[in-house]
């Protein structure tokens, strides 16, 4: 078990945290309410801020915020249109745009093809201008 307030492991039947010294919470009962701006950490138990990405004890990444880059590239609505768009053009024929909507497979073979000899890349480029590529999981391109 792990002490949820500085995240130290501890033993399963102690009743105070050997570290720092704060009670710990019975198993089975839900830890207290973290205070104002503090979330609990899933992995470990310890309290951590709620806009963290990673928590500061484990190293686990925690399902609060995102990444600002990864926020950008993965928007919760869908991959991004311009970024798509902006791949196929200036790495279309490495198939970059595949990889990036998920399509890994085919992004392999446009790697090895060098975008279908230009053809398939082409036809690509016209898709997602035209909204009518999708990514890995058949969603439409967030515009």
């Amino acid at each position: 078990m792990f002490c949820h307030h500085c995240g130290s492991q501890i033993a399963d039947d102690a009743k105070t945290c050997i570290h720092c010294g704060a009670a710990t919470v019975p198993r089975g009962a839900a830890p207290s309410a973290a205070p104002s701006g503090m979330v609990f950490c899933r992995l470990c138990g310890s309290q951590i801020a709620a806009e963290a990405y990673v928590c500061v004890h484990c190293g686990a990444k925690v399902g609060g915020a995102l990444d600002p880059l990864e926020r950008a590239l993965f928007p919760e609505q869908g991959r991004s249109w311009v970024i798509t768009l902006l791949l196929a053009i200036f790495f279309g024929t490495f198939g970059l745009h595949r990889f990036y909507v998920g399509k890994i497979g085919t992004g392999i073979l446009q790697l090895i093809t060098l975008g279908g000899f230009g053809i398939w890349w082409i036809i690509d480029v016209i898709r997602i201008v035209l909204g009518g590529f999708d990514d890995a999981e058949g969603r439409p391109l967030a515009k």
